[in-house]
């Protein structure tokens, strides 16, 4: 009759008689055993039959088996000796480390790294002494080692075969979890192979979604899947796809995913998102709402597993898995999910960069289309799309843009933004192409190593954007024709930085066409004076201008009920290179 321990039947008796005042034993916390075992999931899985084939070879023979991990702390044991066994405490969790011990098979076979037969352990005496422990080191891939197996039998069944016995079921276990560890790499490659065909093959990731997280469920053996992405306007985690198999109880925890918000650190998946990791968890009452709790407890889900998506160091969401089984915890198994979540990444990143462009395109090509109408019609025939806009949004998107092309330049664009959105009422195509223009001539005319910033602030009920370069100036004579149609700065034949001369034109069109007025000023800075050239249409806007030269806009606040409406009333634009100074009068409505 065999006594078997099996990893997580934790048994921390102490030992009896004679054996409780002679043997100083030590165990690890039922936590501490959890983690150990999980973590050697493998190395437990394989042994197990060899130390039945051990234990059943030596049948006729009193002795216990055990596994021990490189701390030399017990994870299983077997044997037909239960006395032997509660005497020397070759139960889980148990410490048979040298240091605890003294000398011993599993405990010396780790320290010394190669098979050890000891005869009557040193720190066991009389009547304890009939022992002989023969133990030999498993080892990694790398020759770390990683545990030892050892038999415990009497003295005189301590024969050298025993210890050839022992060493070799040793080396057998190796091979086998080298092996397993070799196949399960493969099938990690094989998946991440898998994941960009189906990024390839997909346009976006609503497209990419089921397919991908059927794959790697049903290739894990998992039942439920999800991706979420972060909503950085409200700094929140959704879940925008979903995936599970056939199982009806999983239906209920699929809806209540679906209607759940997670903030960063709250939940497993806002844990991988706020620790940039791969993680896993069994504490699903710690990481789930209680909709999704109880959800879970019906689907019979045990533990979970999340890793976050990334382009590069930006965290755009996560992937999250729950299934009623326990997680590998192998690191190689946790980079393969990192490799994946990067690589779905780096395609929702190229995906929504073509789809702004293409949305760009669509913009500018019909912007172009009706450029001949804006420039050369009367303002009642070009009709604008007005809408409420946030008008720091708009500039905050529009910079970001535009960073490439100074950072190319070897420019520094500096942003100082308010915090809050600014609300106007506007065409955000035709305002969005005024501030691009400004911006282009800002990066064409300030010259390498320069500096170009851009402010939003608001002062009492006026809203004011500010752009402001060192660039060269713009000549006094130019001034009265700046926004005439074809009319440069640039008359040289080599005219590698000028454009059609219908940029500022157009500019001034459009605020027009936005009941607007434009006027110019312009700085000329020496290392011994300042020149102003100027058309400023009152002294106390010349003075505030003066105090911070290039583009202005001023916006007014307009309180309608209890929403807070920003209208523009005054607007004011001007840019170093030629210090423009843009007026537009708006009218609230």
């Amino acid at each position: 009759m065999f006594e078997t321990w099996k990893p997580g039947a934790v048994r921390l008796s102490t030992p009896t008689s004679e054996a409780t005042e002679r043997l100083d034993v030590r165990a690890v916390s039922p936590a501490d055993l959890d983690r150990r075992l999980a973590n050697h999931s493998d190395l437990i899985a394989i042994s197990l039959t060899h130390m039945s084939w051990i234990t059943t070879t030596l049948m006729g023979v009193p002795h216990a088996v055990f596994l021990v991990d490189a701390d030399g702390i017990i994870l299983h044991s077997i044997g037909n000796d239960s006395q032997r066994m509660a005497d020397f405490a070759i139960f889980p969790a148990y410490d048979w480390s040298e240091e605890q011990m003294g000398k011993n098979g599993a405990g010396s076979a780790i320290v010394h790294n190669r098979p050890v037969a000891v005869v009557g352990p040193e720190s066991i005496s009389s009547p304890f002494d009939d022992c002989t422990c023969t133990g030999a080191p498993i080892r990694a891939a790398d020759g770390q080692v990683i545990g030892a197996i050892a038999v415990n039998t009497c003295v005189n069944e301590g024969t050298p075969e025993r210890l050839v016995f022992v060493a070799h079921s040793a080396f057998i276990i190796e091979q086998e979890l080298l092996h397993r560890l070799a196949g399960r790499a493969n099938k990690y490659q094989q998946l991440q192979h898998t994941t960009i065909r189906i990024l390839a093959e997909t346009y976006n990731l609503h497209d990419a979604a089921p397919r991908l997280l059927r794959t790697l469920a049903e290739s894990l053996s998992l039942r439920w899947g999800a991706i979420w992405r972060i909503d950085t306007n409200l700094n929140i985690m959704r879940c925008v796809e979903t995936w599970h198999d056939s199982d009806d109880a999983i239906a209920g925890f699929d809806a209540a995913t679906r209607a759940t918000m997670l903030e960063k650190g709250s939940g497993l998946a806002g844990r991988s998102w706020d620790r940039e990791t791969p993680l896993w968890s069994f504490d699903l009452v710690t990481d789930l709402s209680p909709e999704r709790y109880e959800a879970a407890l019906l689907a019979g889900f045990d533990g979970g597993l999340a890793f976050p998506i990334r382009n590069g160091v930006e965290i755009l969401g996560a992937v999250e898995f729950f299934d009623g089984q326990t997680f590998d915890h192998d690191p190689d198994f946790f980079r393969a999910m990192d490799t994946i979540g990067s690589q779905v990444g780096l395609f929702i990143q190229r995906r929504d960069a073509e789809i702004a462009l293409a949305e760009r395109q669509l913009e500018y090509s019909t912007l172009a289309e009706t450029v001949p109408g804006i420039l050369f019609s009367a303002n009642g025939n070009v009709r604008l799309q007005k809408q409420p806009l946030d008008l720091r949004e708009l500039l905050l998107r529009t910079c970001e843009t535009w960073k490439t092309f100074f950072e190319s330049s070897s420019q520094e664009l500096n942003l100082s933004i308010v915090s809050h959105p600014i609300l106007v009422h506007g065409d955000p195509v035709r305002i969005e192409q005024v501030v691009s223009n400004l911006l282009s001539n800002a990066n064409k005319f300030t010259p390498q190593g320069g500096k170009v910033s851009v402010e939003l602030s608001q002062s009492n009920a006026t809203s004011v954007i500010l752009f402001q370069d060192n660039g060269s100036g713009i000549d006094e004579e130019l001034i009265p024709h700046v926004f005439e149609l074809f009319v440069q700065g640039d008359n040289s034949l080599d005219r590698t930085k000028g454009g059609l001369g219908i940029g500022l034109t157009l500019v001034q069109k459009l605020v027009e066409l936005h009941e607007g007025q434009v006027k110019v000023s312009s700085y000329h800075f020496s290392s011994s004076k300042r020149e102003k050239h100027e058309a400023a249409p009152h002294e106390a806007q010349r003075n505030a201008i003066y105090r911070t030269s290039g583009i202005v806009i001023l916006l007014s606040l307009v309180a309608m009920g209890t929403h807070l409406f920003l209208l523009p009333r005054t607007v004011q634009a001007s840019l170093n290179r030629f210090n423009f100074l843009f007026w537009m009068e708006w009218v609230a409505v």
